[in-house]
């Protein structure tokens, strides 16, 4: 019961922060449109990783796997459709 009412009050800081524009969240690290110009003029995972100074998995799953993920192209089904998008990422 005290838990419930400790988080109706957190709730309402936080939509009182928002309104006030205090409350933003972590800034991204990763800068998703200069990958996604990176990988669309032909460079890999791994020198886009070098140039802008981040892991080649931020590269793959944070800003080329919300790009064009191949869930919505099969709707969530196939394995050998997500093997063949992450290989042509490479």
């Amino acid at each position: 019961m005290e838990r419930r009412f400790i988080l109706e009050r957190q709730r309402v800081g936080i939509d009182a922060a928002k309104k006030k524009g205090v409350y933003k969240g972590r800034k991204p690290t990763v800068p998703i449109e200069a990958v996604r110009k990176m990988h669309g003029d032909g460079k890999g995972p791994a020198e886009i990783a070098a140039a802008l100074d981040i892991s080649r998995m931020s590269v793959l799953w944070r800003a080329l796997r919300a790009a064009a993920s191949p869930r919505a192209a099969d709707g969530g089904a196939g394995t050998a459709v997500r093997r063949a998008w992450m290989t042509s990422l490479q």
